[in-house]
């Protein structure tokens, strides 16, 4: 039995992967949706703390040109506030606690809506996302067969090539022994 390329070998891996791959879309797309249903207080309260704007704010020792560098440094709401973003020139640990006890003070007004279901426009970008995906995936198996004979008929005309310049390789060879003969040398 002859050996197939290794090309053809890796492209049918990589189909039986992609395949793999697209059969498993329905238990990803599950998998995400528990994820986002786990994450709705998480979510809740980072829209809720969007919406409390640095610069409407009233904060100790922060006035608006302290506001002005904040969203020079993409700070502008409650949920931008964090100890790791508040490393800035200017801001020392004075500054940084008024801060911080602003978001904290704006995080204590939250209540969580156990009622209130995952975001429409998350499981629809969830959505998009999957189908995306799954279009690529059918895409790239749907050129998958004629990829693979494409890589079979280099393969046999490489190989077709290689077995004519064998032949005439083989009869040159043949005719030199026999000149061989002739010319008694061997």
């Amino acid at each position: 039995m002859e050996e197939v390329p290794s090309a053809f070998q890796e492209t049918k891996r990589r189909l039986q992967l992609q395949k793999q791959e697209l059969t498993d879309l329905p238990s990803v797309q599950a998998r995400r949706m528990a994820e986002l249903n786990a994450a709705r207080r998480q979510t809740q309260l980072t829209r809720f703390l969007e919406r409390h704007r640095i610069e409407d704010a009233s904060i100790p020792n922060i006035g608006p040109g302290r506001k002005t560098l904040l969203r020079c440094y993409n700070i502008e709401d409650a949920s931008d506030v964090i100890p790791s973003r508040l490393e800035i020139k200017g801001f020392g640990p004075t500054l940084r606690a008024s801060l911080l006890g602003w978001r904290n003070s704006v995080e204590q007004e939250f209540v969580f809506n156990a009622n209130e279901g995952v975001d429409p426009a998350d499981i629809r970008a969830l959505n998009q996302e999957l189908e995306q995906k799954r279009l690529i995936l059918m895409k790239s198996l749907s050129a998958g067969p004629q990829q693979l004979r494409g890589t079979l008929l280099r393969w046999q005309t490489d190989r077709s090539r290689l077995f004519a310049n064998l032949e005439s390789l083989a009869k040159n060879l043949a005719q030199a022994e026999a000149n061989l003969r002739a010319l008694g040398r061997f």
